[in-house]
């Protein structure tokens, strides 16, 4: 209620506890650049949150994600996506090259397959894994 009406640029929801992003977020401030969820035990994303049409920066590590949720496939600003330490083993790539403004994917910490890795190594994003060593073997054969 405080803040019905501003116009956040950013807002940091980390170490909540949430299990579920409320969809009235998205409707209060569909204005956000910058979403941090990080820290809690989400899940899923309501589809609602793609109103936050300018976002361009999400940070959803360290939750209970199996698997990159289907809207963010949605996003055509999202330029950074942080998803490290979650249980993310399949990523489909191809939905991710569909995203115009992606530039940077943070994935350390999850059980990524190899042929995922691979895959994620020859797109034009900066991605982030676990290991460099993985990375430098990865990138040269």
């Amino acid at each position: 209620m405080v803040l019905r009406g501003t116009a956040l640029q950013s807002c940091n929801l980390s170490q909540n506890q949430l299990q579920k992003v409320p969809p009235k977020l998205a409707a209060n401030f569909n204005v956000l650049r910058e979403l941090n969820l990080s820290h809690n035990s989400i899940s899923e994303l309501p589809e609602e949150i793609l109103s936050i049409s300018e976002l361009n920066n999400l940070d959803l590590s360290t939750n209970r994600l199996r698997e990159v949720p289907q809207v963010i496939y949605h996003f055509v600003n999202l330029k950074v996506l942080k998803m490290g330490k979650n249980a993310i083993s399949e990523i489909n790539v191809a939905k991710l090259l569909q995203m115009p403004s992606l530039q940077e994917l943070d994935l350390r910490g999850n059980p990524l397959s190899p042929d995922v890795k691979r895959s994620l190594l020859e797109t034009r994003f900066h991605v982030l894994f676990d290991d460099v060593d993985d990375e430098e073997r990865m990138s040269v054969d």
